[in-house]
């Protein structure tokens, strides 16, 4: 083959690769993926369960309460409320605080509310974390938190000495009504 044939078959295969590529650019392209293994990520229990709860009522110079729900109240008879509560805690580096809402605490008599200031305690083996209060940790899962709260049915309606003339005395406001000493509740929320 002569030289100008030689080149212009180099020519013309050129032109017909390039043609055939489509602009000139090479067709080939490369990809390559890898799947990575999935995680699984575990969250623990947040969570307050109610173990037990009562409502007594002592009469003064009795040896034995009875339950509230039995007794006819009197004045000076001590209504008392016990709630234990159980957390569930479960987690690395979790940190939660368990309180006692006291708001709920209203006496009432007959449906009218009376302002009877109740007297509350609170125990666990949790540490303490304020008023009514108390530290959770993982290390805290199963603890349990009592609260006790007393209120005593005052002699008279104000609470103060019987006046002589009997205008604080309960005469029938007492009598055949229903005593309900309100709600306790705990709550517990996460901290960081």
């Amino acid at each position: 083959m002569s030289t100008p044939r030689l080149g212009r078959a180099a020519i013309a295969a050129a032109l017909g690769v390039v043609l055939l590529s489509g602009s000139g650019g090479t067709a080939a392209s490369w990809t390559d993926s890898v799947t990575s293994a999935g995680a699984t990520i575990e969250s623990g229990p947040l969570e307050v369960e109610a173990v037990s709860q009562s409502v007594v009522v002592a009469r003064p110079g009795s040896p034995t309460a009875t339950p509230l729900a039995s007794t006819r109240v009197n004045p000076g008879d001590t209504i008392t409320m016990t709630s234990t509560v159980r957390v569930h805690a479960a987690g690395d580096t979790l940190g939660a605080r368990l309180e006692l809402d006291s708001a709920g605490l209203v006496m009432t008599v007959g449906g009218v509310a009376r302002q009877w200031t109740p007297r509350i305690s609170t125990t666990s083996s949790l540490p303490g974390a304020g008023s009514h209060a108390f530290r959770v940790t993982e290390t805290g899962d199963g603890a349990t938190a009592t609260a006790t709260v007393s209120w005593t049915v005052p002699a008279t309606t104000d609470g103060r000495a019987r006046a002589a003339d009997r205008s604080n005395w309960w005469g029938s406001q007492l009598q055949n009504q229903t005593v309900t000493p309100g709600g306790l509740r705990w709550t517990l929320v996460q901290q960081p």
